[in-house]
């Protein structure tokens, strides 16, 4: 059963910049993509009034998910994502979502 992660940022204005992965990040993703651990590139939406932005992951699998996160590249990212969204005062949650189609 497919696994969607999703990334939802909110930032207090559009002065402020949303987390963005680097490129390191992309690498790993496109690596996942390779290897049908990902079943689709990650896409990035933006709110119409461009507060808020989710980023979405289709994983082919919980347990790719699981292994994601844990990549030590990817796991760096979320700590520079804290930190930049706390810096920044931009809220931000991960939903998992479990894809039945």
């Amino acid at each position: 059963m497919a696994h969607i992660r999703k990334l939802i940022q909110t930032r207090p204005n559009k002065d402020v910049d949303f987390f963005t992965p680097g490129v390191n990040v992309i690498e790993v993703i496109n690596s996942y993509i390779s290897s049908d651990k990902i079943l689709e590139n990650y896409t990035s939406i933006t709110s119409e009034d461009e507060l808020t932005n989710t980023i979405t992951i289709k994983f082919n699998t919980e347990q790719d998910w699981n292994e994601f996160q844990t990549n030590e590249i990817v796991f760096d990212s979320a700590v520079d994502r804290y930190n930049h969204c706390s810096s920044n005062k931009i809220s931000w949650s991960g939903e998992n979502v479990e894809d039945n189609s």
